[in-house]
């Protein structure tokens, strides 16, 4: 037996195991403190600002734990690095999320949320329930008060074509910004000045009315649909992330 020819081996193991156990303790509570220090939520995204660790002498290993809950791997965790200093669009997967880099944050998704999202919305709905948040609707009355909300869109409600449709953005999609005259703009290009992440414009809610966008939602809307001294009632949206 081996406590016999090694009287101590037992204890020995022991000891072992509880200095490992607590030093997965103490890396534990290290990755804990750094995900309170730099990481974010936006709506269903996580954010990771990296510019606060890049410069840690165990950069590697620190980042690969801050991820390990979607499974990114050790040489994707590389390649983050390598695209956070080259700003190169390169989009990475794993088993558990995706993430992509824009102006040194990481954006990190998980893959659950599906991406052919298609609702419609009738005039007697109330609410619209998402996993990402919820809208809300009312019709008022004029005169109407604006609070400057992003998250809040004030339509003409006769010139909406019911029912209204809830989906996220393609490629080709273009709108008709409030204060251009009825001219066109390609959605990339709205996300292009907004400086919005790959991930971000995947995510991105669109409100349509019959072949048109009213709402980049939580951002601006369209001359489409946009309320005038003529206006007799309004659609009140609102939007809440979760």
């Amino acid at each position: 037996k081996l406590d016999e020819i090694f009287p101590k081996y037992y204890e020995k193991q022991l000891e072992n195991f509880l200095r490992l156990q607590s030093d997965k303790n103490l890396v534990d509570e290290l990755i804990k403190t750094y995900q309170e220090k730099i990481r974010s939520k936006k709506e269903d995204l996580t954010l990771l600002n990296l510019q606060l660790i890049e410069n840690h002498t165990e950069r590697d290993s620190l980042l690969f734990y801050l991820l390990r809950e979607w499974d990114f791997n050790i040489h994707q965790v590389r390649q983050i690095w390598h695209s956070f200093y080259s700003e190169n669009g390169a989009m990475f997967y794993a088993p558990f999320g995706k993430a992509n880099i824009r102006n040194k944050i990481l954006f990190i998704a998980e893959n659950a949320l599906s991406l052919k999202l298609n609702l419609f919305i009738a005039p007697h709905n109330k609410s619209v329930s998402l996993s990402s948040g919820t809208f809300t609707l009312e019709k008022i009355i004029p005169p109407v008060k604006f609070d400057g909300d992003s998250n809040v869109a004030i339509l003409d409600w006769n010139k909406l074509k019911w029912p209204l449709n809830l989906k996220l953005w393609e490629k080709g999609d273009s709108y008709k910004p409030l204060g251009m005259k009825g001219k066109s703009q390609k959605l990339q290009d709205f996300f292009s000045n907004n400086k919005f992440s790959i991930l971000e414009k995947e995510r991105q809610l669109l409100l349509w009315s019959e072949k048109e966008i009213v709402w980049i939602v939580g951002h601006r809307i369209s001359e489409i649909a946009a309320i005038t001294s003529e206006t007799k009632s309004c659609l009140k949206i609102t939007w809440t992330a979760i």
